[in-house]
C-alpha cells in the first residue's frame, strides 16, 4: 500500500471476464489521492515514475474504482483517464466512538501532563513534510499573530517527521519560535482525541489532500476549524469552518485570528462541525463499499 497514493484492490470470483479489464476477474480498487500532480518535489524520481506511469495504467484495468473524494475523482478521470462511469466517490469517515465532544478542562490537563503543553494552543495534526503540508507558511502566520495581536497561544504540531522536516526546523529557528512551537512526534491513539479537545483552534493549511481525515476528527471533537480552500478539503469542511488560501500567509493568520477573537463564531462553527462530522462515518463508508463490491460481482 503506497503512502499518499494507495490502491486497495479487491479481486472477486470470476464472472463476466469481459469486465475484468486485464486482471482476469472483476476487480475493485480504492484511490486516495494524486497529490504528486499538485505538489512539486513530493517524491523522489523513482517513486514519481511508478506513481505517474505505472499506477494510472493499473487504475484503468479495474472494473470499478472508488475515489475517497470528488477531488480524487476528477484526477482519476482527467489524469489517469479512467472512464467516469467506472468511478464512484465514497468518502472516508471518522471514528465517532473515539472522537467526540467532551470536557476541555480535563483534556487540557491530560495534554499538559503527557506532552508538557501548558496554556492555550493552536493545533495542526499532520506528518512533518515540506512543502506539501505547508508548515512553513503556518509558522509565518503564527509569528504574525504573535507580533500583531500578542496571542498567548503555543502552536502544537502533532505528527512524525517525514521528507523535508528540516525546513520546518529551520523556519522555527529563523522566526525565533523555539519556545512557542511544540513538536509532539507521533501521538498515541489514546491521547490524540484529547489533543483535539484541548485545542482552541484546529488549523489545517495543507496544500493538497485526497480527503483530510484530521479535519473531520477535529470537527467531530467540537473544535472550531479553519482550513485550506483547496483539493478535497472544502468537501469535508463544508460550512463548518473558515477556508483560506494556503499560499497566503496573511489569509492563514486572518482566519485563525477571526476564530480566536470571536467566541460566537467559534461556538457556531463547533456546533456545525459536530453535525457535519456525523455524516462521515466508517460504518456508512463500509456499507457503500460493500454495495459497490456486490454490484461489481453481479455484473
Amino acid at each position: 500500500m503506497l503512502q499518499r497514493y494507495r490502491c486497495d484492490m479487491v479481486f472477486m470470483p470470476a464472472g463476466n471476464r469481459r469486465l475484468s479489464f486485464g486482471y482476469g476477474m472483476p476487480s475493485v480498487g480504492t484511490v486516495h489521492d494524486f497529490s504528486q500532480l499538485h505538489v512539486p518535489q513530493k517524491y523522489d524520481a523513482l517513486r514519481m515514475f511508478y506513481i505517474m506511469r505505472v499506477l494510472p495504467a493499473m487504475m484503468r484495468k479495474l472494473t470499478r474504482v472508488i475515489a475517497v473524494s470528488e477531488s480524487t475523482q476528477r484526477d482519476l478521470v482527467s489524469f489517469a483517464r479512467v472512464p467516469a462511469e467506472r468511478v464512484e466517490v465514497i468518502h472516508n469517515g471518522a471514528d465517532l466512538l473515539r472522537f467526540g465532544p467532551g470536557g476541555r478542562g480535563e483534556a487540557r490537563s491530560d495534554v499538559e501532563a503527557h506532552l508538557g503543553v501548558p496554556g492555550p494552543f493552536l493545533l495542526y495534526v499532520s506528518r512533518l513534510e515540506h512543502p506539501g503540508k505547508n508548515h512553513v507558511r503556518l509558522l509565518e502566520a503564527f509569528s504574525r499573530l504573535r507580533r500583531e495581536h500578542g496571542i498567548p497561544h503555543r502552536l502544537v504540531l502533532a505528527g512524525g517527521r517525514w521528507s523535508g522536516a528540516e525546513a520546518i526546523d529551520a523556519k522555527v529557528a529563523e522566526l525565533g519560535l523555539s519556545d512557542a512551537v511544540v513538536f509532539t512526534g507521533f501521538v498515541s491513539e489514546d491521547l490524540l482525541p484529547r489533543l483535539y479537545l484541548a485545542s482552541d483552534v484546529f488549523v489545517f493549511p495543507s496544500l493538497f489532500e485526497g480527503f483530510g481525515i484530521p479535519v473531520l476528527e477535529a470537527m467531530a471533537s467540537g473544535t472550531p476549524v479553519c482550513a485550506a480552500a483547496t483539493s478535497s478539503i472544502p468537501e469535508v469542511v463544508g460550512d463548518a469552518g473558515l477556508l483560506f488560501d494556503p499560499t497566503d500567509v496573511a489569509a492563514i493568520a486572518d482566519a485563525v485570528w477571526r476564530l480566536l477573537e470571536d467566541a460566537q463564531l467559534r461556538a457556531r462553527l463547533a456546533a456545525t462541525g459536530l453535525r457535519r462530522a456525523s455524516d462521515f462515518t466508517w460504518d456508512k463508508a463500509a456499507a457503500r463499499v460493500l454495495a459497490a463490491l456486490e454490484r461489481t460481482a453481479a455484473m
